[in-house]
């Protein structure tokens, strides 16, 4: 829970900034195919260096979509238990892999 407290509070403020700098407030639909292609990609980064920052994770979100896509393989990740998050500082993150 720990965890899912710490992705909320993160993808919470990105979606504000997004929300500052897009004109538009539509949300193109999301497939559960879309979400699983994002896991897909976060397991394959964590297959090859074991650790991630968020902020490297989130700093190509370029729209809502992208960034409830990335949450959500996100959440799916520690739910299933491969992933866990460490704070290293008040607003730096690292994604774990277990």
């Amino acid at each position: 829970t720990k965890d899912i407290n710490l992705l909320t509070q993160e993808f919470e403020k990105l979606i504000k900034n997004l929300n500052k700098k897009s004109q538009t407030p539509s949300i193109k639909s999301l497939k559960q195919e879309d979400v699983n292609d994002y896991v897909e990609k976060i397991r394959k980064t964590l297959n090859f260096t074991k650790k991630l920052d968020l902020h490297d994770l989130t700093k190509r979100i370029r729209n809502k979509s992208e960034c409830i896509a990335t949450f959500l393989a996100l959440l799916e990740l520690v739910k299933l238990k491969e992933i866990k998050l460490k704070a290293l500082e008040k607003n730096s993150f690292m994604v774990l892999k277990r």
